[in-house]
């Protein structure tokens, strides 16, 4: 599924779901509902550096979920699942700081939230060298998501479980330099990476002490590549007359893991 396909999805479900909790508050007049939304349609016009803007600014045109923020105590048949919701969204659409929130909780016997929270990062910066000249090797284009999620689940006054979820991801672009053998190669460097964390655990407590039982599995990721596509030497008259064709390095890595907690 393409970006502006995921960014379509969850747009379109948290506008079904603000409805959904409009058409249970009209129809239940104990419910308290209340919330807000703000959405409108931004034009981008640049001219210059374009580089320099999506470092510093880099919003684009288009049709803009600003905020949206909805919070619902139901009445009746629903209020023996729940006690109360809320959900929060903010530039969705396509900005490059984008955040989601859903929370759930049910007093005295379960609690639910889940955060989504994405960032993207550009910099095709440059500097002077010799000659006046200006250059960087080192890009980057690469969008980052974090999702974490909690459930605490109360069995009695004294027993409680938990399951909390963690996750991060960056994927994009980016180039960077090698020195082998005194020269300085750019080489493009695809960014690819995502780190899982989850754990589940007991919490048992008591009027003058407290345990905590918890096991975390944790997975780690990273692609890390190198290729340089194409043919770089050091030049006419260099020192070190070193040369590359289509080199390509590939190191990927990972970790899988246990921890085991007693607190």
């Amino acid at each position: 599924m393409s970006n502006k396909n995921i960014k379509f999805f969850v747009l379109t479900v948290a506008l079904i779901f603000s409805l959904s909790l409009v058409s249970m508050a009209q129809e239940d007049e104990e419910s308290d509902f209340k919330g807000g939304f703000s959405v409108g349609y931004r034009t981008v016009s640049t001219d210059g550096q374009i580089n320099k803007y999506k470092e510093d600014v880099n919003l684009d045109s288009g049709f803009r979920l600003f905020n949206l923020n909805m919070h619902y105590t139901p009445s009746g048949v629903l209020k023996k699942i729940f006690d109360r919701m809320d959900l929060y969204v903010y530039n969705m659409g396509g900005d490059p700081f984008e955040s989601f929130s859903l929370s759930a909780q049910k007093y005295g016997k379960f609690q639910f939230k889940y955060d989504r929270r994405k960032a993207e990062y550009f910099y095709a910066d440059m500097y002077e060298i010799g000659g006046g000249h200006l250059y960087d090797m080192h890009t980057f284009d690469y969008v980052r998501v974090m999702d974490s999620g909690m459930f605490k689940y109360t069995l009695n006054k004294n027993f409680s479980l938990f399951l909390n979820f963690d996750r991060y991801t960056r994927e994009g672009e980016s180039t960077t330099s090698l020195d082998i053998n005194r020269i300085e190669f750019e080489f493009d460097k695809p960014v690819k990476e995502k780190s899982t964390r989850g754990s589940l655990g007991l919490d048992v407590h008591f009027n003058r002490f407290s345990l905590l039982f918890e096991e975390t599995l944790i997975d780690f990721e990273n692609t890390n590549s190198y290729f340089l596509p194409g043919f770089e030497d050091g030049g006419t008259g260099s020192s070190y007359p070193s040369s590359l064709s289509l080199f390509y390095i590939n190191q990927p890595y990972d970790l899988e893991g246990n921890i085991h907690s007693f607190k």
